[in-house]
């Protein structure tokens, strides 16, 4: 699905399973971010009317003034939780840090979840024990689309079926098959790696991409039989009839239940896979050392219009308990006020 399309189990997830009634969204100021801060509002008017939503909104060239603005933004609202939807490369680290700095990461009080940009590789890994980024990132989380996950049953399961036809082209015949359809270079592209290597590319698994080429090309394929079928002997069918096709053809392929959005062409997100990692900590082998490890561990995942657990979520504080979704009111009850 588009960015917009990961609205719906977002939302699902943060009013049902954590209870949230206050959210605060940053995103980049770009048609990823800006159409998926749009779905976030409009789906929370659906599925969570009495969710509360603040939204800000930063250049895709930032400076670091348009960090400490957009924290600030989000401490003003006394939120507990937040939506970040930004680059990894260029925001990840610096957004975090100066969250942490104005105090809404890394005291146990916060909760910050991450759209697919920010993929695991760009958080686990070894960082310097108590330092900001170590802070503010445990207990965080990453919702991203997959590609399908196993069932565990060993059968009946078309994503497993799929993994087992990719890992079975592994051999010599399959390998010179695809080398004969790719060229040895691209002079446009320097890095282009040429020819497939013996024994890798298949072996690891088709990964997150893979089982959505597979599928596009096959809902493809079957609207074109699709519309064939109604045309004269002969006669080709245009484009639009093809595309027309394509929306109405449903399917279980490798993703799950494939079904198109009619108006936009898209896929319906409540038809496809989703996958919360959540970020939590660990110590290295020694247990005494100046850095810790974060690891990401599968949490939840969406899949048949519906979240699962499939591991305790750790959130900041190292509990499992979400945090409180406002800050609690404090009464001074040595102080009468005016109004008694």
């Amino acid at each position: 699905p588009p960015g917009g399309g990961r609205a719906p189990p977002a939302i699902m997830y943060l009013s049902e399973r954590l209870g949230v009634q206050h959210l605060g969204v940053v995103h980049n100021n770009d048609a990823y971010g800006n159409a998926y801060a749009r779905a976030l509002q409009k789906v929370a008017r659906e599925l969570a009317p009495t969710m509360q939503m603040q939204i800000i909104d930063m250049p895709f060239v930032k400076t670091p003034e348009n960090f400490v603005k957009a924290v600030s933004f989000l401490k003003s609202t006394k939120y507990r939780f937040f939506f970040a939807i930004i680059e990894a490369s260029t925001d990840y680290k610096p957004l975090m840090e100066e969250a942490y700095k104005q105090g809404i990461a890394g005291d146990g009080k916060h909760f910050w979840i991450f759209s697919d940009s920010v993929t695991p590789n760009t958080v686990v890994g070894e960082v310097l024990r108590n330092s900001p980024l170590h802070l503010a990132a445990r207990g965080a989380c990453t919702l991203a689309s997959i590609g399908g996950m196993s069932d565990g049953s060993g059968e009946g399961n078309p994503y497993d079926a799929f993994v087992e036809s990719w890992r079975s082209m592994n051999n010599r015949h399959d390998l010179d098959v695809i080398r004969r359809k790719r060229p040895d270079a691209y002079d446009d592209d320097p890095e282009y790696e040429g020819q497939v290597p013996d024994d890798i590319f298949f072996a690891n698994g088709p990964g997150w991409v893979a089982p959505f080429v597979y599928d596009s090309a096959v809902a493809l394929g079957l609207a074109a039989c699709n519309v064939t079928r109604s045309n004269p002997p002969g006669e080709y069918f245009t484009g639009e009839a093809h595309y027309r096709a394509a929306l109405r053809t449903r399917f279980e392929g490798a993703t799950g239940n494939i079904v198109l959005n009619g108006e936009t062409g898209t896929r319906d997100p409540l038809s496809a896979t989703f996958m919360l990692t959540n970020y939590v900590e660990e110590d290295l082998a020694d247990g005494e050392g100046d850095f810790v490890m974060l690891r990401a561990s599968e949490a939840d995942v969406f899949r048949n219009g519906q979240w699962e657990n499939l591991a305790p979520f750790v959130f900041n504080d190292g509990s499992t308990t979400p945090p409180e979704d406002l800050p609690t009111k404090e009464v001074d009850m040595n102080y009468i006020g005016w109004g008694f």
